[in-house]
């Protein structure tokens, strides 16, 4: 169970996690409101609007993204 403490008690705004007794006990003695335990709904993502940067940044990364990839060094012993 979650609860939030509240005025005046000195833990006032903290939310804690505890078993359902004693958290109900802090609710009845009117220390603690109730917190629901259900995720809350994501914000939607924010509108931007593309300029010109992004356009080019964009453009810059396909161009290296065509790029073949080299090879990499071996880092092992060298044969004898």
């Amino acid at each position: 169970m979650l609860i939030k403490f509240k005025e005046p008690d000195p833990r006032a705004g903290t939310t804690v996690r505890m078993d359902s007794s004693r958290g109900q006990y802090f609710i009845d003695t009117g220390s603690a409101d109730a917190v629901s335990e259900q995720p809350q709904a994501e914000q939607p993502d924010p509108v931007t609007e593309e300029t010109a940067d992004t356009e080019v940044a964009g453009q810059t990364a396909d161009a290296v993204s065509e790029q073949p990839a080299g090879r990499k060094a071996r880092q092992g012993k060298p044969r004898a």
